[in-house]
C-alpha cells in the first residue's frame, strides 16, 4: 500500500558514498518511500518510471507541492540493506529473489506490475526480509 505517513527506514548497511540529492517535482515525499525519477524529478515510486527507474529510498520527507519542480531537493539512500516486508517471502530460500515494488511502499517477489529495487539479502521472519537494494544507475545488471 502506497505511504500514508513517514515510515522511517531500519538499514543494515548504507554505502555512504551511495547518497543523492534529487530535484523534486511538485509532490510530496513521505521519510522511507521509494522514489523514482520522472523527467529529471523525483517523485514516491511510480511503475511507469521505467526509464529513470529506481532511485532508492528517502531518508528525509519533502513537500514541494508548493513550488515548482526542481524547487527543493529530496535526499535519498540510493544502495544499502533495508529491512522491508516482502509479500510472498516466506522461508530462507527466498534468498537472492528479486524484489519489486509496486509503489512507493508496498515491496513484492512478484514481478507483475512492479519494478525491480534489489534482492532478498537474508529472511527474518514472515515477510520480513534484508533487501539489498540498489538505484537503476549504479547497477551492474
Amino acid at each position: 500500500m502506497a505511504l500514508t505517513a513517514d515510515t522511517p527506514n531500519e538499514f543494515m548497511l548504507t554505502d555512504s558514498i551511495a547518497k543523492n540529492s534529487l530535484p523534486m517535482g511538485v509532490v510530496a515525499i513521505k521519510e522511507g518511500a521509494a522514489v523514482t525519477l520522472t523527467s529529471g524529478t523525483a517523485r514516491a515510486l511510480n511503475v511507469s518510471d521505467t526509464g529513470d527507474g529506481f532511485q532508492g529510498f528517502a531518508i528525509e520527507a519533502k513537500d514541494n507541492t508548493g513550488g515548482s519542480a526542481g524547487d527543493k531537493r529530496i535526499n535519498v539512500q540510493s544502495r544499502g540493506i533495508k529491512k522491508m516486508s516482502v509479500a510472498g517471502a516466506s522461508a530462507v530460500t527466498n534468498v537472492s529473489d528479486a524484489v519489486y515494488m509496486t509503489d512507493d511502499g508496498t515491496a513484492t517477489l512478484t514481478v507483475t506490475g512492479g519494478l525491480q529495487v534489489g534482492k532478498v539479502y537474508q529472511w527474518i521472519v514472515g515477510t520480513y526480509c534484508w533487501v539489498y537494494f540498489e538505484a537503476l544507475q549504479l547497477r551492474s545488471i
